[in-house]
């Protein structure tokens, strides 16, 4: 078997490992300006994620493609060969399969990373959600609580934006 293969599969996951470190930091970005609700900063984060996934992809798809030409090269018929199946069964230099292995472990390392700070953003974005449609919704009813002098709460029909100080 090639050992050119392995070397480009190599030279793939190191690229999507830079990338990945590459979203986490945007990430990291995204999350301040979650935090402080900085709109600009948010759709920059956005458009830098959506540029960083489309290269991912395309390296994806070339390393799925490697793994298939490996398999095929070992005469597995299997279709979606795993890395990790690739170290156990295909490796033909022990080198390699060591190489292969730290990669994949870092690898799965900065994904794990990547995983969670997009669950916390994506938590700071449901409360941001919220917080806008109940302004909305308040926006929308047309009606407001106010008080009359005897402290009675009464429905006033004025919007919230037609209020006078």
């Amino acid at each position: 078997m090639s050992v050119k293969l392995f070397e480009n599969l190599m030279k793939i996951l190191k690229e999507q490992y830079d990338i990945l470190g590459e979203i986490l930091a945007v990430l990291h970005e995204q999350n301040e300006a979650l935090r402080k609700t900085d709109i600009n900063m948010i759709n920059s984060t956005l458009q830098r994620l959506t540029a960083l996934s489309k290269e991912m992809q395309y390296l994806d798809a070339r390393r799925e493609d490697i793994q298939l030409e490996i398999a095929k090269a070992c005469k597995s018929d299997k279709k979606d060969v795993t890395v990790s199946e690739l170290i156990t069964n295909s490796v033909p230099d022990e080198i390699i399969k060591k190489e292969l292995q730290e990669i994949k472990l870092k690898f799965d390392e900065r994904f794990k990373e990547v995983k969670e700070i997009n669950e916390i953003n994506a938590v700071l974005i449901k409360q941001a959600l919220s917080v806008v449609n109940t302004v909305l919704n308040i926006i929308k009813s047309g009606t407001s609580l106010t008080y009359e002098p005897k402290s009675n709460k009464e429905q006033s029909g004025f919007s919230v934006l037609n209020k006078t100080v």
